[in-house]
């Protein structure tokens, strides 16, 4: 699994890429890829900063019972 980025290696893709640097001499000089360096710069313009907010979907599996039949079966068990 791949190094989590820190903040300050962020701000630094962040100022080089406001002063015009290449993709090639950031990834050089920090030492991330040149693929991480385009999601940081795809990242500012969409949301204005270098991190995606979340996406706000549900994670993990759905649930096998409803809120109805979740209901039900209290009902039945506590009745």
């Amino acid at each position: 699994m791949p190094k989590t980025m820190t903040e300050d290696v962020s701000n630094v893709i962040v100022q080089a890429l406001s002063r015009g640097l290449s993709r090639g001499q950031i990834s050089g000089v920090v030492g991330v890829s040149k693929r991480a360096i385009t999601r940081i710069n795809t990242n500012m313009r969409k949301h204005g900063t270098p991190k995606a907010p979340p996406s706000g979907a549900k994670l993990g599996r759905p649930a096998k019972l409803t809120s109805a039949q979740a209901q039900v079966g209290l009902k039945c068990c506590f009745a």
